[in-house]
């Protein structure tokens, strides 16, 4: 058990790693570029240093979260994309990575269900929820991902039932540097960048995102892009 938990450890690390040159690239002829080209150094050494790829994951996620800040004007190229797919193609990445057992239902209505929005950030506001259910659930986890549409909206779920956000610290966590505290899962890693990154690309879509949560009984973030 010990070795599978090993390789999906070592998986984490070469998939964040060459995320980061990515993130480089796609960055390279804009004003952002210096700044994080030396973060990324940083990134690097840390990582050749202490090969852990969850906090490798959280550090690229902080450096998207501040790029978004700075660059108010980021365009997202939007396009139909069907969210069933989709849906299956996060959660085989995301239970293949869990140390966890992980259980993901999937429920999208209609079956060809798109959501008019970025592929490669629509994919990451996702992905983030997910990861954050894993994280801060008990093993085994449960997670539900639906979509469904109305006349104006697409709108997406993700369900969980993990330990929950009171209600205080519901209106806080879409801010910057925000961690929920969580007593002896206070030592989750990351930097309090992840939520704010979702509400900062949801915004440019021009849609909004909630939560509903008890503590004990799970959370839910439901998520609405427009049609066009």
């Amino acid at each position: 058990m010990s070795s599978i938990r090993e390789i999906k450890r070592r998986f984490t690390v070469i998939i964040a790693g060459l995320s980061i040159l990515f993130i480089v690239n796609l960055f390279y002829l804009t004003e952002l570029y210096n700044a994080i080209k030396k973060e990324t150094a940083k990134i690097m050494i840390f990582c050749i240093e202490e090969a852990d790829g969850e906090e490798l994951q959280n550090r690229l996620v902080a450096i998207l979260s501040m790029s978004m800040e700075r660059n108010k004007s980021i365009t997202v190229k939007k396009e139909n994309i069907p969210l069933e797919p989709l849906f299956i193609h996060i959660a085989n990445r995301q239970q293949l990575k869990a140390v966890k057992n992980v259980s993901i239902n999937i429920s999208v209505q209609p079956e060809n269900l798109t959501v008019y929005a970025d592929m490669t950030h629509i994919n990451n506001i996702i992905d983030n929820l997910i990861d954050n259910a894993i994280e801060y659930s008990a093993d085994p986890v449960i997670i539900k991902m639906s979509a469904y549409s109305d006349e104006d909206y697409c709108i997406i779920a993700i369900k969980d039932n993990g330990i929950g956000i009171s209600a205080e610290n519901q209106k806080h966590i879409f801010d910057r540097f925000y961690r929920v505290p969580h007593g002896n899962l206070h030592e989750v890693k990351g930097y309090g960048l992840g939520l704010f990154y979702v509400k900062t690309m949801i915004d440019q879509h021009k849609g909004s995102i909630s939560v509903k949560s008890e503590i004990n009984k799970g959370t839910e973030f439901t998520i609405k892009i427009p049609v066009k």
